[in-house]
């Protein structure tokens, strides 16, 4: 019988801080796409959570965890709801 992968993401702070030092600052890591400061402005209307990750996912071209994500972004912006009913976050996408 194989070994089965353990595929569980242990969720601690240095992990959260370590996405957003990567996310924050890419250029520092040689990843090719732009920070949260140069893709988010601060808004009056509130985006739903799950289209910003879904959005900038796509941006960025890369895979990173949702929770991740949404943990980060709690720290950085206000949230509100959104028009479609549900949470979101007070930003604009400034690309």
């Amino acid at each position: 019988m194989e070994k089965e992968e353990n595929k569980n993401m242990v969720l601690n702070n240095e992990l959260i801080q370590a996405y957003k030092q990567m996310l924050s600052n890419p250029k520092d890591y040689n990843l090719p796409f732009k920070s949260i400061d140069e893709i988010f402005d601060p808004s009056d209307n509130a985006i739903a959570k799950h289209s910003v990750f879904e959005k900038y996912q796509s941006l960025i071209q890369r895979d990173i965890p949702k929770v991740v994500f949404y943990i980060i972004m709690d720290g950085l912006f206000v949230q509100r709801k959104a028009d479609d009913g549900n949470l979101g976050w007070l930003l604009t996408f400034n690309v």
